[in-house]
């Protein structure tokens, strides 16, 4: 009798170990939300592995069984990771763990300083290329793909002479991040006499913060900033700056025998 009822113990305790049909319950970690790291198109992102429990097995296993694997540089959008619990009666159960990298880098665009350009001497205008085209104006960026990028004024613009002009440049990533620059673009055109008169017209002292005397007889003396207002003028060869902002600034000199532009710096 002892040997029968132990047989079924046995017996029932497999049968009842076979019948474990219950899979483990596993939660995944919180959603991760991450921007790009710094220049790279892309973040490395950690995360843990989760734990399970189940109503038999104390210990169910727990793999990744699908995504890379915690450390790994996450590519740019949205990336999923799977794990997959399983207990001693291979029930099984997942979860998901969703990571969005997001490219918060803009577009880096080095810019031109300003400069002067020699009009064409016939016309005496001057007219605008495409920076960006041109090479004269690059733009790099975190992550390889379609920029935008925008000239304002446009390529193919007319300038006269004389005035700042300013350039403004945008490059947009498929992001939407933007990157601008600014620059100021001064038109000139010198005759022979011109260019004779811009070699000995000259302005002292520059850099100044208060009288400049200009080395000849003038007509007039017309102050310009970079924004190609006009916010001083003279009829004498002496002017004061000690009121302006320290920056620089364009000066149209004219005399008996022409006009130049001279570029003065107040500090």
């Amino acid at each position: 009798m002892r040997k029968i009822f132990t047989f079924l113990f046995i017996l029932s305790a497999c049968f009842s170990y076979s019948q474990d049909t219950t899979p483990p319950e596993i939660t995944c970690p919180d959603f991760i939300d991450v921007d790009n790291d710094l220049g790279a198109c892309g973040a490395v992102v950690r995360f843990i592995t989760p734990t399970a429990t189940d109503d038999t097995d104390s210990n169910p296993t727990v793999t990744q069984t699908n995504g890379l694997p915690s450390g790994s540089e996450f590519p740019i959008g949205a990336s999923t990771i799977v794990f997959t619990a399983t207990d001693a009666s291979g029930n099984t159960a997942t979860c998901t763990l969703d990571i969005l990298v997001t490219d918060a880098e803009a577009p880096v665009i080095a810019c031109l300083e300003d400069y002067y350009f020699e009009a064409d001497d016939t016309t005496g205008v001057y007219t605008i290329p495409s920076y960006f085209h041109n090479g004269m104006v690059t733009v790099t960026d975190n992550c390889s793909g379609n920029l935008i990028l925008t000239q304002d004024p446009p390529p193919g613009t007319i300038l006269g002479v004389g005035n700042p002009y300013p350039i403004e440049l945008t490059a947009e990533d498929e992001e939407g991040n933007i990157t601008v620059c600014v620059f100021y673009l001064i038109a000139t055109f010198f005759s022979i006499d011109d260019n004779q008169l811009n070699k000995t017209v000259n302005m002292f002292p520059n850099p100044s913060s208060g009288e400049v005397r200009v080395n000849t007889q003038v007509s007039s003396v017309k102050i310009y900033n970079l924004l190609g207002q006009k916010i001083l003028t003279s009829d004498k060869n002496v002017f004061n700056v000690s009121e302006l902002k320290a920056g620089s600034y364009m000066v149209l000199i004219t005399t008996e025998t022409g006009s130049v532009t001279k570029q003065l710096v107040v500090k």
